[in-house]
């Protein structure tokens, strides 16, 4: 069974009380909170997940749940119901790096201090970045900074390699590195910094405040998974700790997943102060939203930005995600998210635009109400 999308749940005092609960200075501190939160791969239950808590906590959530290690895979669940109609998914871990062994040279060639670093994902920057080092302490289950310096880049045996310098020796096996770069709005209503995917985990909590405020209490999930930042040279190596929650959840076959993720533009493009969505990632090499769902989303669509909340389709290029480990069992995704520009440093400062992530949060907050099996087989 399909997913339906019905306009007359997204009554005039239900877009009031959403608007009021997404205005732009409050999601300008939540994503401050949640981007300044170190969140390297394999830590999110104990790291971002704990500011994530606490902010259900401060909006009067006591009653909801949350799941800092749902079923033990690492991923942290707020959840308005038992069983879900709808998940939305924001990946909660951020851009990371393993510290390099033997096989590395053991230091840059043009710094004696530097140490050969192995990212999680894809190392894409080409300058210079401030870089901040953590370990586990475990008498406090939580991550504790250990070094700060510059993560480098040049090339080894003509690949490109990662080294990370500070004035110091000591970094373990377990040690994480993570880019250290504030979060800073300019007067354009750019925002800058660790957005990829802190704007996702913030537009889902800002629209689950919505809900909350509204007294709405849709059978959603709000998923922040720990490891989707994985190797991506193909999808079976991918997001990993959705795939382990894949494997430990049956849920109904209807149920509709949302991938809340960055919509890459070029470095040269301004961020659209709009909410995205897509029929495809990867060009068709990850997920395709079936037509029966995408079809009658796109008239949600078109509806809302009558309604005033600025929301665009998306027909070119969109990065896979946790959604790739999705499809395997689920065909019912969508994928939605905002535009960003340089999520992995490639040339310049992560961006997207404040504006982008309110009108993300408030479509979120509308797909949850409007969210319904549909009447055709």
């Amino acid at each position: 069974m399909a997913i339906s999308f019905d306009g007359r749940a997204v009554t005039a005092e239900f877009l009031r009380k959403v608007r009021e609960e997404t205005q732009p200075d409050k999601a300008l501190a939540l994503l401050k909170t949640i981007a300044e939160t170190p969140g390297p791969s394999q830590t999110v239950s104990y790291s971002r997940g704990l500011a994530i808590a606490q902010f259900v906590r401060e909006m009067g959530g006591d009653q909801l749940s949350v799941e800092l290690d749902l079923m033990g895979t690492g991923n942290v669940a707020l959840r308005f119901a038992p069983t879900p109609r709808v998940v939305f998914l924001a990946h909660a871990d951020e851009i990371s790096y393993l510290v390099g062994g033997a096989e590395l040279p053991p230091v840059c060639p043009e710094d004696e201090f530097a140490m050969p670093l192995i990212p999680f994902c894809n190392h894409n920057a080409q300058l210079e970045w401030s870089g901040t080092a953590h370990r586990y302490d475990p008498q406090l289950h939580r991550l504790r900074q250990v070094a700060e310096g510059v993560i480098r880049t040049g090339h080894h045996r003509g690949q490109q390699q990662a080294w990370f310098s500070w004035e110091g020796h000591g970094l373990e096996p377990g040690d994480r590195v993570i880019y250290h770069t504030p979060t800073l709005l300019d007067d354009s209503g750019l925002v800058r910094g660790k957005v990829d995917n802190a704007l996702g985990i913030a537009s889902l909590l800002l629209a689950a405040s919505a809900l909350q405020r509204a007294g709405r209490r849709p059978p959603v999930w709000f998923l922040f998974t720990d490891e989707e930042e994985g190797p991506p040279q193909a999808n079976a190596s991918f997001a990993r700790s959705m795939r382990r929650l894949i494997h430990a959840t049956s849920l109904p076959a209807e149920t509709l997943f949302v991938e809340i993720d960055a919509h890459e533009v070029p470095h040269d493009v301004t961020p659209a102060p709009a909410a995205r969505f897509a029929e495809k990632a990867k060009f068709g090499h990850g997920v395709v939203t079936p037509p029966d769902i995408y079809v009658p989303f796109r008239q949600f669509a078109r509806a809302l930005e009558e309604h005033g909340i600025a929301v665009t389709e998306n027909t070119g290029y969109v990065s896979r995600s946790d959604s790739v480990a999705v499809m395997e069992k689920y065909r019912n995704v969508l994928l939605c998210g905002y535009e960003a520009r340089d999520t992995h440093y490639r040339h310049g400062w992560p961006t997207a635009s404040l504006r982008g992530l309110v009108a993300l949060a408030q479509l979120v907050a509308c797909i949850s109400v409007a969210a319904e099996p549909s009447t055709h087989p």
